[in-house]
């Protein structure tokens, strides 16, 4: 072999060389951002999203509404409180109440288009944005109300059902044109957290002497 090929051969070994750890580099770094990525959005316990991502998600959703309105876009923000959650800690323990969240998270993402988005907002409550055109209250409460059927089928072991309230962006906030991106989101948090207490007490009264008749009125204080 000559010197020449001698030289390429190893120009070719050092190329390959620098290459496969560049590839490797390269593989790590997107497994770094990827994890970053996940413990900045998600939750740790359910690998729901988080309530900081929802927050920013939420703004951005908002943002898109108010530059395309001429489009009739809309925003249901769906607030959903886990109803007896208390009891199941008190009678098995944090660690099942743990695996018991992880399995209504589960069952959520089940019932969640891809498209929508879901967080746990702390404790037992959980949020869901819908975004489209044909959004709206009727067709929102119809496909919760079904979903709620399957939820006390799903956990009559535990004897846990679930409340929820909706608020629509931008039909539900008075003059949003002047109002701050922070205070819309406050807005439909508060109605929709409110809406979903009514609900909680309403059924509370309706089935006094039901499985739902022990509905706990712990807004998310029982974790």
């Amino acid at each position: 072999m000559t010197r020449d090929k001698v030289l390429l051969q190893l120009l070719r070994n050092l190329l390959e060389e620098i290459t496969e750890k560049y590839d490797s580099l390269l593989q790590l770094k997107e497994q770094q951002a990827k994890e970053f990525f996940n413990l900045a959005t998600k939750d740790p316990l359910t690998s729901l999203y988080n309530r900081y991502f929802f927050f920013d998600f939420l703004k951005a959703s908002i943002l898109r509404i108010q530059r395309e309105k001429e489009f009739g876009k809309k925003i249901a923000l769906v607030f959903i409180d886990i109803d007896n959650f208390k009891q199941v800690n008190d009678l098995f323990g944090h660690e099942k109440g743990d695996i018991l969240l992880k399995e209504i998270a589960e069952f959520f993402k089940r019932e969640i288009r891809k498209s929508d988005i879901i967080a746990r907002f702390g404790g037992d409550e959980f949020v869901v944005l819908f975004e489209g055109i044909d959004i709206t209250k009727e067709s929102i409460k119809e496909r919760f109300e079904r979903i709620r059927e399957e939820f006390n089928d799903y956990f009559k072991e535990y004897q846990v059902s679930f409340s929820y309230g909706i608020a629509l962006f931008p039909d539900e906030v008075p003059n949003w044109e002047d109002k701050s991106i922070s205070d819309i989101q406050k807005y439909l948090i508060k109605l929709a957290d409110d809406r979903m207490y009514k609900d909680k007490l309403l059924r509370k009264e309706k089935n006094s002497g039901g499985r739902d008749g022990a509905l706990s009125s712990n807004r998310g204080g029982s974790r």
